[in-house]
């Protein structure tokens, strides 16, 4: 049941989240209506559609036939249950994408849970993208949270910098499993806006506020100052050409300054982009590999590291 109540938390499609619960073998009837209760709580239209998906599908939830779950703690008829909530929520409209807020729960790899309050319905507004959590963040943060041996020593990591934070999931993903280490975590955007409202609600959401290491503040390419660091993070920070002269100046400050490497996940939307920020790298005698490629059904995603040419990951 793990896997189904990720999947609905991460508001996956209602077809693949019923998959996952077919694979189930005993649900506990408790937790099914408290997780479903939280689902309702943050976004009632999804359960909706939800539940209307588990009457289409009664058998699954009778207890008794053979496709049926094995049901412990069965303190009422889930079927009954699913209907009776179903049938509540029948006025619920869908959500307005220019106003509507959701908590989404990503769980990451490692089984890291990360709450993310955004609007996954916007894709801009206001000049930014950072309304919502894009799959390139998700990727870099699964990797940070499996302190993946490919991405370089980050036990050496004490400093960190974030650029293009938005929802800032990379930097609590970061704060999750290595904040124990890390003296110093900018979680950083172009948007001030953004960083007060989002980035650090967000943290707060995730029982990460309050800790005098985190600092938010606005840090726009180019113009602001970069601060010393041992490593820069970002992600879906390459999806506009025009600004990645300025992104590439930014990353390069920084590791002028010290910063032993760079970690960009990019998502290849437009090849001639990617290219313009390979050449601008290149021009700035920055040293460049793909570490990792993902596959989407959208694009891939490609995790780049970025450092000094000549300068090793456990150089200072």
């Amino acid at each position: 049941m793990a896997e189904f109540y990720q999947l609905i938390h991460q508001r996956a499609g209602i077809a693949t989240a019923l998959i996952a619960l077919e694979k189930a073998s005993t649900i506990d009837a408790n937790e099914f209506i408290a997780q479903l209760e939280i689902l309702r709580s943050r976004n009632p239209f999804y359960l909706k559609k939800l539940l209307k998906a588990l009457c289409d599908r009664s058998a699954l939830l009778d207890g008794e036939s053979d496709s049926g779950l094995r049901i412990v703690n069965k303190s009422v008829e889930l079927n009954e249950w699913v209907f009776e909530q179903y049938v509540e929520l029948l006025p619920v409209p869908a959500p307005d994408p220019a106003h509507f807020k959701d908590i989404i729960r990503y769980t990451l790899g490692s089984g890291v849970a990360i709450e993310v309050e955004e609007q996954p319905l916007l894709l801009s507004g206001s000049g930014t993208t950072g309304f919502r959590t894009w799959e390139a963040a998700l990727y870099l943060g699964e990797l940070l949270a499996q302190n993946a041996s490919v991405l370089g020593d980050l036990g050496l990591v004490s400093k960190v910098l974030e650029l293009g934070a938005g929802t800032a999931l990379v930097s609590m993903a970061w704060a999750k499993v290595h904040g124990s280490h890390t003296s110093e975590l900018y979680i950083t955007d172009g948007d001030s806006q953004l960083i007060e409202h989002s980035a650090y609600h967000n943290f707060k959401l995730n029982g990460l506020g309050g800790c005098n290491n985190y600092k938010f503040q606005r840090l726009w390419w180019g113009e602001d100052a970069v601060p010393d660091v041992d490593m820069v993070i970002a992600a879906d920070v390459t999806y506009d050409k025009t600004v990645v002269p300025s992104l590439v100046a930014t990353l390069a400050c920084a590791l002028l300054n010290g910063a032993r490497f760079a970690l960009i996940a990019a998502t290849v939307r437009n090849e001639s982009t990617l290219a313009e920020f390979e050449k601008q790298c290149t021009e700035r005698s920055l040293q460049m590999e793909i570490l990792s490629v993902r596959e989407t059904q959208l694009a891939p995603i490609r995790i780049y590291r970025l450092s000094l040419l000549g300068k090793t990951s456990s150089s200072g």
